[in-house]
């Protein structure tokens, strides 16, 4: 389940509203890819150091697009996702362009 912090704790002037900010990286690796649910994609991204996990909601229909060890540019939110009593940072997929070879 994912938890985002009540409207009226952020402050548009604080670091805290970055959070929901648009962000995009761009050349990155997918390590993974798989449906979750009926529409969702789970997607991890492999880089130097750490994979990076995100979701992608409402967009199943795009899994044959994808592949791993394909590169990608992400377009995506940051938010803390909370399962099972662990919380772990992740992205919340907002597009992905196709990198061309």
């Amino acid at each position: 389940m994912i938890r985002r912090p009540p409207r009226s704790t952020l402050d548009r002037s604080s670091a805290a509203s970055d959070v929901y900010k648009r962000q995009v990286v761009e050349n990155v690796r997918i390590g993974e890819v798989r449906l979750v649910g009926k529409n969702h994609l789970a997607l991890r991204f492999t880089e130097v150091d750490r994979d990076v996990e995100a979701i992608w909601f409402r967009n199943g229909d795009k899994r044959d697009r994808l592949e791993r060890s394909q590169y990608v540019d992400v377009a995506f939110r940051l938010d803390v996702n909370e399962y099972r009593g662990r919380s772990r940072l992740q992205m919340l997929v907002d597009d992905v362009r196709l990198r061309s070879s």
